[in-house]
C-alpha cells in the first residue's frame, strides 16, 4: 500500500544541510536553479528528517535562501543513525534525476548547455518563491501507475530498462519512501521515469504525482540534467563507519587465507584445524603464536586457540550474532590485544584476511598493513588473503550485469577509487568492495616489507610478505590514529586511541610522538 506524506511549509532556518551529502556546488549551476525556482516555484518538495537534517533538495533550499524566501515545502522522513543517512542521500540523489545509476555518480550534468537553459528560464514570467499558492508540490496526489505506464509507451518495464534501481530501494524498507513523478496533464512523465519504473516492479497500484502543465520541455531539462557532481571524499565517515562483516555471514571452519601457505589451492573443507596432525601441519608453517587483524567474528581465532595455537585478535566492529556492531564488546576486544601488544611477546605470524577488500581508500589499506607492520618481528610473516579482479563479481559489475550472490534489489556503484564498487544501499549501509591487481598489492606492500611473495587463484590473490623494513614511528602514530579511533554508525569513533599509544610505546621501548 502507497503511503502519501504530507507536505509541509517549513521554516527554512529549521532546515540544515547534512555534513554527509555527497555532492559539491557549482556556482553557476546553483544560479540555475535559483532561476528554476522563481520560474516553476517549488515543483518536488524538500526531503528532511525529524532532526532538521535534509535529506534531498540541499541545492533547492541554498537556491531558495538566495531568492530570499523564507520556507520551502517539507516532505518529513523518520531520523536515522549515520549509516542509513549517508545510504539514503545516495539513493535521493540516485533517484531524482531521469537518468542511469552509474552516470549518477560520474557526469550527471554531461554537456548540457547551461546557457541556453538560462535563456529559456529567463523568457518565462517570474513566481514568488515564497508564496505556497506557487508551489506546484503543495499538490501532491496520488495516480495509477498503470495510467501512467500506458501515458508513457516509451517507458519500459524489465528487458533493457535501467537506472530504476536508486528509486526502488529508496521505495523498499528500510526507507519506505515514494519520491514524486512530475507528469504534464495527459499524464506524460517531465521526471521520474525511473521512479515509475520502480513503482511498477513493485506492483504498486498508485504512486505519488505532481502536475505540471506549462513550459514542460525546459522544466524536464532543469529537472532531469540540472544537478550537481558527487564528492565521495567528503564521504569518508560514512564509507568507512561500513566495513563490518555482515551478521549472518558465519563459517565454522578456518577461512581460505589461513589455509593457501599450509596447502596451496586447498579449501577449508580439506584441512580441519581441531584434527592434530592437521594442527600440527599449519604449526609447522605458521608458528604459535599469530595475531588476526580483523578477525571478523573471531571464527578463526577461536579454532586457533582451541587447536593449541594461540591467536590475539584484532577486530574494531565486533558484532557477535547481532546486527550491528558492540561498542563495550569491541572495546573489550580491542583492549585485550592491547593487553598483548604490552606484553611485547613476538609474533610468528599475523593474518589479514579478506578485510583489505572491504577497506575503502588506498590509504587505509596502507594504515591497516602498517599495524601488521608495527607489531612484526624480524622472523614475523604476515599472510594477506583479499579477492583479485578476476572475482566473478568484478567481472559482472564491469560488463553491468548481476551475478547469482546479489540481491536483486541491491545497487552496485562506482567506488571511490580504482577497482571499487559501492553495494548495500538498499539495506541501509554504503559499503565498498575492493578488487586488487597483483602490482597494486605489490606496491603496497614493498613499502613496508622487503619482499612480498604473491599466489593467485581464482578469485583470490595469496600474499606472503616477510622482512619488514625498518619502523617509522610517524607512520606507526599515523596508523594508531586512525585504526583505533574508526568511525562508527552513530558518528563518532572508537575512542581507544590512548590506550593504542601506550601499548605500543611499552612494546617498542620509545615514545611515539604526535603527527
Amino acid at each position: 500500500m502507497s503511503r502519501l506524506l504530507p507536505v509541509e511549509v517549513v521554516a527554512i532556518d529549521d532546515l540544515q544541510p547534512d555534513p554527509l551529502n555527497p555532492r559539491r556546488q557549482v556556482a553557476e549551476r546553483l544560479e540555475a536553479v535559483a532561476m528554476s525556482l522563481s520560474r516553476y516555484g517549488h515543483v518536488l518538495p524538500m526531503f528532511a528528517d525529524t532532526e532538521g537534517y535534509l535529506c534531498s533538495g540541499h541545492q533547492r533550499t541554498e537556491a531558495a535562501r538566495m531568492l530570499g524566501a523564507t520556507h520551502v515545502p517539507v516532505m518529513r522522513v523518520p531520523h536515522g543513525d549515520h549509516l542509513l543517512r549517508g545510504a539514503r542521500l545516495m539513493l535521493f540523489n540516485l533517484a531524482t534525476n531521469d537518468t542511469p545509476d552509474r552516470q549518477a555518480l560520474t557526469n550527471l550534468f554531461g554537456d548540457l548547455n547551461l546557457a541556453d537553459l538560462s535563456d529559456r528560464l529567463g523568457a518565462l514570467p517570474e513566481v514568488d518563491p515564497n508564496d505556497p499558492d506557487e508551489w506546484p508540490c503543495m499538490n501532491v496526489e496520488m495516480e495509477a501507475v498503470d495510467a501512467i505506464l500506458d501515458a508513457n509507451p516509451e517507458v519500459i518495464v524489465g528487458g533493457g530498462a535501467d537506472g530504476f534501481e536508486g528509486p526502488r530501494a529508496l521505495a523498499r524498507p528500510p526507507y519506505s519512501i515514494e519520491m514524486p513523478l512530475v507528469i504534464d496533464s495527459d499524464l506524460r512523465v517531465i521526471s521520474g521515469r525511473q521512479r515509475l519504473i520502480a513503482a511498477a516492479i513493485l506492483e504498486k497500484k498508485e504512486w505519488p504525482v505532481v502536475r505540471i502543465d506549462y513550459e514542460a520541455d525546459t522544466l524536464a531539462v532543469a529537472l532531469n540534467r540540472l544537478s550537481m557532481e558527487y564528492d565521495l571524499a567528503g564521504y569518508e565517515s560514512v564509507l568507512r563507519a561500513s566495513v563490518w562483516l555482515n551478521h549472518n555471514r558465519r563459517r565454522n571452519a578456518l577461512g581460505i587465507g589461513f589455509i593457501h601457505w599450509t596447502r596451496p589451492g586447498k579449501w577449508s573443507k580439506d584441512f580441519d584445524i581441531t584434527n592434530p596432525d592437521d594442527a600440527a601441519e599449519w604449526r609447522a608453517v605458521h608458528g604459535g603464536y599469530v595475531a588476526d587483524l580483523g578477525a571478523g567474528h573471531l571464527i578463526e581465532t577461536g579454532l586457533l586457540n582451541e587447536a593449541g595455537i594461540r591467536s590475539v585478535a584484532f577486530e574494531p566492529y565486533v558484532i557477535d550474532g547481532a546486527k550491528n556492531p558492540k561498542r563495550d564488546l569491541t572495546r573489550e576486544i580491542v583492549g585485550l590485544f592491547l593487553d598483548e601488544i604490552s606484553e611485547g611477546r613476538e609474533f610468528d605470524s599475523v593474518f589479514i584476511s579478506a578485510v583489505l577488500n572491504q577497506v575503502p581508500f588506498e590509504e587505509d589499506r596502507f594504515r591497516l598493513l602498517s599495524l601488521a607492520h608495527a607489531i612484526s618481528a624480524p622472523h614475523t610473516a604476515t599472510y594477506i588473503t583479499t579477492q583479485s579482479r578476476g572475482a566473478s563479481e568484478w567481472k559482472y559489475f564491469q560488463d553491468g550485469r548481476r551475478n547469482s550472490r546479489q540481491r536483486d534489489y541491491d545497487l552496485r556503484l562506482p567506488g571511490p577509487d580504482d577497482g571499487t564498487v559501492i553495494s548495500s544501499i538498499a539495506l541501509g549501509r554504503v559499503m565498498v568492495t575492493k578488487y586488487h591487481s597483483a602490482d597494486e598489492l605489490r606496491h603496497l606492500c614493498l613499502q613496508l616489507w622487503r619482499e612480498v611473495e604473491i599466489e593467485s587463484a581464482g578469485s583470490s590473490h595469496f600474499v606472503k610478505c616477510t622482512k619488514p623494513r625498518p619502523r617509522n614511528l610517524k607512520l606507526v602514530r599515523k596508523m594508531i590514529e586512525h585504526e583505533f579511533d574508526l568511525p562508527w554508525n552513530d558518528g563518532t569513533g572508537l575512542g581507544m586511541t590512548d590506550e593504542a599509544v601506550a601499548a605500543f610505546e611499552k612494546r617498542l621501548g620509545v615514545q611515539i610522538p604526535p603527527v
